[in-house]
């Protein structure tokens, strides 16, 4: 076993000795960044979402979600009516999202 492991030990030395390489090559991570166009589609799924769960009464959740959508696409005018609809049914009439830009 010993003599096996001196053997492929050398071989690999001798190896590397003899095929030296120039250049390494590193490994870039690959990020994925989303469009303004892939995040107001997930806003609407995650609207989407929010409305089953309310349909279904299960408001707190509901809400949060809600929430959410509306952080990343405040412009559109479904979600904040999804938003309005969980937080009347939470019984949140004062509560109010404050948003900073």
């Amino acid at each position: 076993m010993k003599k096996l492991l001196k053997k492929t030990i050398w071989i690999f030395l001798i190896c590397f000795h003899f095929f030296q390489i120039g250049k390494v090559h590193s490994i870039v991570p690959y990020y994925f960044f989303p469009t303004i166009k892939n995040l107001q589609k997930q806003s609407l799924y995650i609207g989407k979402n929010a409305y089953q769960l309310l349909y279904f009464g299960q408001y707190e959740e509901s809400i949060n979600l809600a929430k959410l959508a509306v952080k990343i696409n405040a412009k559109d005018e479904k979600l904040w009516l999804i938003l309005a609809e969980a937080q009347i049914a939470n019984k949140e009439y004062k509560k109010r999202i404050k948003f900073s830009k």
